[in-house]
């Protein structure tokens, strides 16, 4: 079976009297992702009520490519765990900047079902496609006068060529630095996924780490 993929997820907006209780820690979600990608129903497995509420928000908005199982698109309930931290310089914005790098191509989800479109996973026979130039994205300005660090998820589609088709930010971080995320990856440089020998298209996370310095 290949596992759900993420293409779209939202960060929770907390609450303004919760943030500046400089809180820290885990929220761990079960979550049923549709045969369309979009979340069927989310709970909390574990969690701080007073963060509980926000995370259901946004997960209620996340988007995947959902499992497949012998090439079928099939629904399926996994957990998911989000890290907070509302100490200073840590948080991520609530959401992505409108008109921004964060929507996928709007027939991603097609091009998978029709067979176009490849992911790696348990039992595919998909060699997966490897980095071989992967200079690391700049760190902004902004983020360095901030001394703001994290983690950037992006979403790559790899082209039979290696060259990278179509980046895009799944996870948002902010200051500038999904930007610089996404300007460097679209110049990355792949050996293809291979099927059977071949080279094929492939949709694949990669994530960036930007460390503060």
């Amino acid at each position: 079976m290949i596992e759900p993929m993420a293409i779209r997820l939202i960060n929770p907006a907390y609450p303004k009297k919760v943030k500046k209780k400089k809180m820290h820690g885990q929220i761990v979600l079960s979550v049923t992702i549709a045969t369309d990608g979009t979340v069927k129903t989310a709970s909390v497995v574990s969690a701080n009520p007073a963060v509980a509420g926000a995370a259901l928000e946004a997960v209620r908005r996340w988007r995947y490519l959902p499992a497949m199982h012998n090439g079928e698109l099939i629904e399926t309930t996994q957990e998911v765990t989000i890290d907070y931290d509302f100490g200073k310089h840590a948080s991520p914005p609530d959401e992505q900047e409108p008109g921004s790098l964060s929507e996928p191509p709007q027939n991603l989800l097609q091009d998978v079902a029709d067979g176009k479109l490849f992911r790696v996973g348990t039992g595919t026979g998909i060699v997966p496609p490897r980095a071989l130039s992967a200079p690391d994205p700049q760190y902004t300005e902004e983020a360095r006068r901030e001394k703001f660090g994290g983690r950037v998820l992006l979403c790559v589609i790899v082209g039979t060529d290696g060259e990278s088709r179509n980046v895009w930010v799944a996870r948002t971080l902010g200051h500038g630095l999904d930007g610089s995320a996404v300007e460097t990856i679209k110049h990355w440089k792949f050996s293809p996924a291979m099927k059977n020998g071949a080279p094929v298209a492939a949709v694949v996370n990669v994530e960036t780490s930007f460390d503060v310095y």
